[in-house]
């Protein structure tokens, strides 16, 4: 799944979640910059939103680590 909030002037953030890692990434000022939680710049390929794509490692978010919704 993903999701891109916008406030329509060009810059946005854009979170994808899959079953086993999430990515987030910020456009900001026609630059793209990645949520990096590991220091780890090696590329893999992911599947994410039906499409096959090169992403660092480090910026590969692992299950598990947002905050449970309050009850």
């Amino acid at each position: 799944m993903g999701l891109t909030l916008d406030d329509g002037e060009g810059d946005c953030v854009i979170v994808t979640v899959e079953p086993d890692f999430s990515t987030v990434t910020a456009l900001r000022d026609r630059a793209f910059y990645n949520l990096q939680l590991a220091d780890d710049h090696e590329e893999t390929e992911i599947m994410t939103v039906w499409e096959e794509i090169h992403w660092t490692k480090g910026c590969i978010l692992p299950p598990g680590d947002g905050y449970p919704s309050p009850s």
